[in-house]
């Protein structure tokens, strides 16, 4: 039977600054270029890993680096597994706290708003390609991507016949376990 395991990075180790709406470009290259936490890591996540014959991550620092948490290297890394980059406007509003401006980029982006970005339906189309990538590996397989991206590749794998055996949450380090339908 088919397992495909997906695993939210570890938190990442940067301030939550405060910011214009334009400067949310900037702070995500300091996102994607930061270390992350070094949080323990719970026993059943090591177990998991452990049970993987393939492992997985974007090619962004923080799902690599939460993968050495395991002391393991990846067999493949893809853009494909990439966080959904976020939307951010040009102009200058009033200063919130970065993850505050995540948040309002999300939703916007969910709603259709794209400036500077890919659309929704084009980041879905991704995650299709992203879960034939993952089909074309061995039995068990472990991803360590991120948030939005594992959730469009969890969309895309209910569609093919998969469904959630076991889940932990979203969160950092969360996980979801899907098996194939038979």
């Amino acid at each position: 039977m088919s397992q495909i395991i997906l695993i939210r990075h570890a938190k990442v180790d940067i301030p939550n600054l405060w910011i214009y709406s334009y400067e949310i470009k900037e702070y995500l290259e300091l996102y994607n270029n930061s270390p992350i936490s070094k949080e323990p890591i719970p026993k059943e996540l090591r177990k998991l890993v452990e049970s993987a014959d393939t492992l997985a991550t974007s090619e962004l620092l923080r799902a690599k680096e939460t993968l050495k948490l395991f002391n393991k290297a990846p067999d493949f890394t893809s853009s494909l597994f990439n966080e959904s980059p976020l939307p951010y406007a040009n102009f200058r509003l009033f200063k919130l706290p970065a993850k505050v401006w995540i948040i309002i980029y999300r939703i916007a982006w969910l709603f259709g708003f794209s400036k500077n970005t890919l659309s929704i339906k084009q980041e879905r189309n991704i995650a299709k390609m992203a879960v034939k990538e993952l089909l074309l590996k061995e039995k068990n397989i472990l991803l360590i991507g991120h948030g939005v991206k594992n959730f469009l590749i969890a969309k895309e794998l209910k569609k093919m016949g998969y469904s959630v055996i076991k889940k932990s949450d979203s969160k950092n380090l969360g996980y979801y376990i899907y098996n194939k339908k038979i």
